[in-house]
């Protein structure tokens, strides 16, 4: 447990004061639940903070309809297009990495312990082709919601 010097000093290096209610507030609450959580007290609790006080905080609503960042049919239509760019050059790189794969697959031998790089090359190829493959249905979804949004 810590007690109430040591917690002011801690407090005061990183430049909370009482002064400053809600930083000193909401740090001392923060640190009742670490210590409470340390030492498993569910039934005490420590007297340097007894029952953590109710932190008044004011939330300002801002209304959705002051948002200016909405995208004309032109944006729309130039990130689908750029995308359709982006899906080419992944089907094209998709293409590359299945004629290495097959390249790769020819030279492994599960006899030869020499092919056990060629083998290492495969499983790495594979693994990029798999996440390409997840990157290019990911594009083509955002791709499919911005088309609907025209």
């Amino acid at each position: 447990m810590i007690t109430e010097k040591q917690f002011e000093n801690f407090a005061a290096r990183q430049g909370v004061t009482p002064e400053s209610a809600f930083l000193y507030e909401l740090m001392k609450a923060s640190w009742y639940a670490a210590e409470k959580t340390c030492f498993k007290s569910y039934n005490q609790v420590p007297a340097l903070f007894g029952l953590p006080k109710e932190i008044p905080i004011t939330i300002k609503l801002v209304d959705c309809e002051e948002d200016k960042t909405v995208l004309t049919r032109s944006d729309i239509q130039f990130l689908v297009d750029n995308i359709k760019i982006g899906l080419s050059l992944y089907e094209q790189e998709r293409e590359m990495l299945s004629k290495n794969i097959q390249i790769m697959w020819q030279k492994c031998n599960p006899e030869n312990t020499k092919t056990t790089p060629y083998f290492n090359a495969l499983n790495e190829l594979k693994d990029n082709k798999a996440r390409l493959k997840q990157q290019f249905k990911k594009l083509a979804e955002i791709q499919r919601k911005l088309k609907r949004m025209r």
